[in-house]
């Protein structure tokens, strides 16, 4: 058998002395990517990934809205232009970890970005992050996550905003989540 290295990738077959063996395949900081083992089975290790969700995503809740969407910057124009939904698109088996969300807020009212998760016309709250108003731009961010694993078999994702005046904007969301599927 001839192994072949580009010098980013070290591979390797332990023996352990007649334990299953396993093919495991290292990058460049040592650390195994996937091992498949004598019986075949494979695993991966765990990588981080993200999904932001741009302002521009946004997509006001009903018609007749005043608003301005700059792309990088969504304004309810009118204090009655509250609600917005984004298409999140997550992987299937991923696990959300965090979100964070990029605002601004001179407001004595706080908004709020919530991720949802959907069958049919079922939604239930993955996570909800609210600004802190009367400070400019800011961010928050939660780890506390319901209903992970992302299951895109039987749900649907999205993002659900409110800026309650025009004192609160959002700039983008930020999705972390693990995955342990091919890099």
């Amino acid at each position: 058998m001839e192994l072949h290295s580009n010098g980013d990738v070290d591979v390797h077959l332990d023996d352990n002395d007649n334990d299953d063996a396993e093919f495991r395949v290292l990058n460049g900081a040592n650390t195994t990517v996937f091992t498949v083992t004598e019986s075949g089975a494979v695993s991966w290790a765990a990588q981080t990934g993200y999904v932001s969700v741009p302002a521009a995503a946004f997509r006001p809740q009903a018609d007749g809205y005043d608003f301005t969407n700059f792309g990088n910057r969504l304004i309810n124009n009118n204090d009655i232009s509250d609600f917005y939904n984004a298409p999140v698109q997550l992987p299937h088996g991923a696990t959300v970890t965090k979100m964070t969300f990029y605002w601004y807020d001179t407001s004595s009212d706080n908004g709020s970005v919530v991720l949802r998760r959907c069958s049919g016309s079922s939604c239930k709250e993955m996570a909800e992050v609210d600004t802190s108003g009367s400070s400019g731009d800011g961010s928050s961010d939660t780890s506390s996550i319901s209903y992970n694993p992302i299951d895109n078999s039987q749900y649907t994702y999205f993002l659900h905003l409110d800026l309650p005046d025009s004192d609160v904007n959002a700039y983008f969301v930020v999705i972390e989540y693990t995955y342990t599927g091919p890099h």
